[in-house]
């Protein structure tokens, strides 16, 4: 399963440069997706380094879980598998193309719309 965008923040010199995707501030600096998310690793060096990126806000796909064309449950998978009692590994199988198939609308797990949330767990609204 690919990993969700997070939103990073670019600065240099301590003034901020950038916001957005790894990609999107790859294309700003000119340099690769690998050696720009490597800046994002370097917690570490920020105090010394001349520039860094900062993450400010993780994505987060918000579900609904359908019975027989009725909401069970809304939220992250994690807060789905909590709410139903059904494991998450079973959750994310609904979410497959082989459940679908299967289960022929009896069951259905509907992405519904992306969320950002920032490090103190808030959503944010941002446009990438």
């Amino acid at each position: 399963m690919a990993r969700q965008p997070s939103i990073f923040a670019y600065y240099k010199n301590g003034m901020k440069l950038k916001q957005g995707t790894i990609p999107d501030i790859a294309k700003y600096l000119g340099r690769s997706i690998s050696a720009t998310y490597n800046l994002a690793k370097t917690d570490h060096l920020k105090k010394c380094s001349k520039h860094y990126l900062i993450c400010v806000a993780e994505q987060v796909n918000i579900y609904e879980y359908k019975r027989d064309g009725h909401v069970i449950a809304t939220g992250t998978m994690q807060e789905i598998a909590e709410q139903t009692g059904i494991s998450k590994k079973t959750i994310r199988w609904y979410n497959s193309a082989s459940s679908v198939k299967r289960n022929m609308n009896y069951l259905k797990l509907i992405r519904t719309e992306e969320r950002y949330y920032d490090s103190e767990n808030t959503v944010q609204n941002m446009s990438v």
